[in-house]
């Protein structure tokens, strides 16, 4: 069995990398090969790194976790898919009903 120490170690170890994951994650979000993958990925290792559960708390890298979370949400609430909106004249002529 593990003693407190070592498991502590372990859990701090991940989330070390789930910040790293996070802040990657989040700078190539702005890089659009796939898709919104990289987005909510990296807000996911973000929330895993940061939450305060299980212990320890994470100290060291919670810029880098909360960098990649903020990179993220900035795609997430910029991201404009034309199959889902409406262009100006197509409200126009929705509008008007002369359709789309």
């Amino acid at each position: 069995m593990m003693d407190n120490q070592t498991k502590d170690s372990l859990i701090l170890g991940q989330k070390y990398a789930f910040a790293t994951a996070s802040l990657i994650l989040g700078i190539c979000s702005y890089v659009n090969l796939l898709g919104l993958e990289k987005p909510i990925l990296a807000i996911v290792f973000g929330w895993l790194a940061l939450r305060a559960q299980p212990g320890p708390r994470l100290t060291e890298h919670r810029v880098w976790a909360k960098a990649g979370m903020v990179l993220a949400e900035i795609v997430l609430i910029g991201y404009r898919d034309p199959h889902l909106t409406l262009t100006a004249a197509e409200l126009s002529a929705v509008s008007n009903g002369t359709g789309r």
